[in-house]
């Protein structure tokens, strides 16, 4: 139902108090099961290996290849398809996982002006298993990488 005086759109639940309760516990215990799937111990086991993502921004294709080693390092392979050409880069990285997020701290880079020496990220990981890989960075964009 839309509402014009808030410009909102709203729908009516229907059904006995014992339904909504029900409702409610469900959706309670499925974002505690979200929540455990993404512990520590979770993203440990899964990390490491190979993992390929395809972005377009703005006219612009992104390609990462990142492979996290269980030795706790990761390498990157970036590359940028843009009108007026083809761009590369390499990085790599120290990670480590505190709680849900996902550190990387850069150790070397090809292209120090777009990814530097020393820079530190953060990523919150919202959802990770045997195929995919998926985040929030710091800046809240979110990223789905698949394994490959």
């Amino acid at each position: 139902m839309y509402d014009e005086t808030r410009g909102l759109v709203t729908t009516t639940v229907r059904g006995t108090k014992m339904q909504k309760i029900s409702l409610i516990i469900i959706s309670l215990l499925f974002s505690q099961i979200t929540i455990a799937d993404v512990s520590s111990d979770v993203i440990n086991k899964y990390l490491p290996g190979n993992w390929t993502s395809i972005t377009e921004i703005s006219g612009q294709r992104i390609e990462s290849n990142t492979k996290y080693n269980k030795d706790k390092t990761v390498l990157y392979r970036i590359l940028f398809t843009t009108p007026d050409g083809k761009y590369s880069f390499n990085g790599e990285g120290k990670w480590r996982v505190e709680g849900d997020n996902l550190v990387v701290t850069i150790i070397s880079s090809s292209s120090p002006d777009f990814l530097k020496v020393g820079e530190v990220m953060k990523d919150k990981v919202t959802f990770i298993d045997s195929k995919q890989f998926s985040y929030v960075d710091e800046e809240g964009g979110a990223m789905t990488e698949f394994r490959n």
